[in-house]
């Protein structure tokens, strides 16, 4: 066997070994959306309205919440109704990102141990502002956060 016809096979072996991983990441099943695939990347374009789509239902439930930090956003489920909220999660105090603590339906900011309710009003200090609410809505199984 010459050196060209080696080099041809040896291309040939390498294209025909990859085409079906080719072939896979490149077909796209449109029936698949966010609410079905939690992983699925998620486009930062907001709507007319201004809303952003930020996660699925299923990764909120799964993780008890979901941060945003490119716009200082905590999203989670009010304990009492299951409603979907969201905060500004910068604490008033002194700045620090407040967390969910899902096991007593509370926000708490791990720097200086204010805490909120699930209204976003201070239980106890330092802080002595209530969190911003911001404006969020579910539509079929996207969670969208208001930015504009």
């Amino acid at each position: 066997m010459n050196r060209r016809k080696f080099i041809t096979w040896v291309g040939l072996g390498a294209i025909a070994s990859n085409l079906p991983i080719a072939i896979a990441a490149s077909s796209f099943d449109e029936s698949q959306t966010i609410s079905q695939n939690p992983n699925f990347p998620l486009d930062n374009t907001p709507t007319p309205e201004g809303f952003i789509p930020i996660g699925s239902i299923q990764q909120l439930d799964r993780k008890g919440q979901i941060i945003k930090d490119s716009h200082d956003a905590i999203i989670f489920r009010n304990p009492e109704n299951s409603d979907i909220i969201a905060f500004n999660s910068i604490c008033t105090h002194e700045g620090c990102s407040v967390e969910w603590d899902k096991t007593d339906g509370n926000l708490v900011c791990p720097c200086h141990r204010s805490k909120f309710n699930s209204e976003g009003q201070v239980l106890n200090g330092p802080a002595r502002f209530p969190l911003d609410k911001l404006e969020v809505k579910e539509d079929k199984g996207i969670i969208f956060l208001k930015v504009a």
